[in-house]
Formats: structure tokens, C-alpha cells, sequence
């Protein structure tokens, strides 16, 4: 099986072909064979109608693939069947043939929601208090918030958070519908 995608307009695209025990990357003439056993970590990850998967091998090379691609006008065009047949069938080949870690999810994203917020509320905390406006001491009230804003965006985002999962048991919520 093979899958053709481009990441970026700017790009050139990139074809990845599956082999019975090795997965061949060809860009612009240029061709890398990856043995599934060299494959350390798979991440699955998405964002609105962008999905993408993540592979890390032993040499710690990453092969991003998505779901997007580009037409020679720069227009996008969304592959989403080919991609989750694409993604299927890769773990099916890895299943067996690597010792992956297989994860779903984003922490990196949770993370800079949560440190934004906490500037965002350091910021209006310290400057309630300059105009003279704050109830408490703003490092109490700046505190408050940040936790506050901490725990509300780590609750709304619970689903997103990094899960370890089974090649055969691929989350469905990481694969376009």
C-alpha cells in the first residue's frame, strides 16, 4: 500500500509505501527504508479537521503524515478515507513487527493553553490592582485565577490528554470520520 500526501504548499509531496516488513519514505527522487522494528513511537493527534500521525524511529528521525495534501494550485484537499485506510493498515504491519509505543493525544497543547492563561491572569490581576480596583493582595487574586483557569481548561480538554493505546484498538476520535 501506498500513500502520496503534502504537509504544506510549500512542500514537495511525500509518498510512503508499506512493505510486508519495511516502510519505504520517496521524496524528490530520494527514497529512506525503515524496518517496522526500527519504529519506537506512533502519536496520533488532531486538531478541528487536521489529523495527523507521528512515527519516531531508533535514529529518532519523525515522519509526520496528515490527512491534508496539496493540489499543484496550492488549493488543499482533504484524503481522509486514504488516510485512515492508510493509518490502518500501518498498524496492522506494526502490530506485530515492532516494539512501538502507541499514544493518542497532545499534552504540548494542554500545557501552553495552561501557561497562557496563568500570564493572562498575572497580567489582569496586577493590573486591577494598579488601578486601584483589586479586592486582595493581586498575588493572592492572580493565584486564584491561574488556578482556577488552570483547572477549567485541563477539565475541558481531559479528552485530548496523551492515552496509551493498542495498534489493534486504534481511537477512533484520532481517525477522520
Amino acid at each position: 500500500m501506498d500513500y502520496t500526501y503534502q504537509n504544506a504548499p510549500a512542500d514537495k509531496p511525500l509518498t510512503i509505501l508499506l512493505n510486508e516488513f519495511t516502510m519505504t519514505v520517496r521524496t524528490s527522487g530520494q527514497e529512506e527504508v525503515f524496518p517496522y522494528s526500527q519504529i519506537v513511537a506512533v502519536q496520533l493527534d488532531r486538531s478541528e479537521r487536521n489529523y495527523k500521525t507521528m512515527l519516531i524511529t531508533e535514529s529518532s528521525k519523525i515522519i509526520v503524515i496528515t490527512n491534508k495534501s496539496y493540489l499543484a494550485d496550492r488549493t488543499p484537499r482533504d484524503q481522509s478515507r486514504a488516510y485512515t485506510t492508510f493509518v490502518r493498515v500501518l498498524h496492522f504491519h506494526l502490530k506485530d513487527k515492532s516494539r512501538a509505543v502507541f499514544t493518542s493525544g497532545n499534552k504540548n497543547k494542554i500545557w501552553v493553553l495552561s501557561l497562557i492563561s496563568i500570564l493572562i491572569t498575572v497580567i489582569i490581576s496586577f493590573t486591577v490592582e494598579h488601578f486601584g480596583w483589586g479586592l486582595v493582595n493581586p498575588y493572592l487574586q492572580a493565584g486564584t485565577l491561574a488556578a482556577m483557569a488552570g483547572i477549567v481548561i485541563l477539565a475541558l480538554n481531559m479528552d485530548k490528554w496523551p492515552r496509551a493505546y493498542q495498534p489493534t484498538d486504534i481511537p477512533l476520535e484520532f481517525l477522520p470520520e
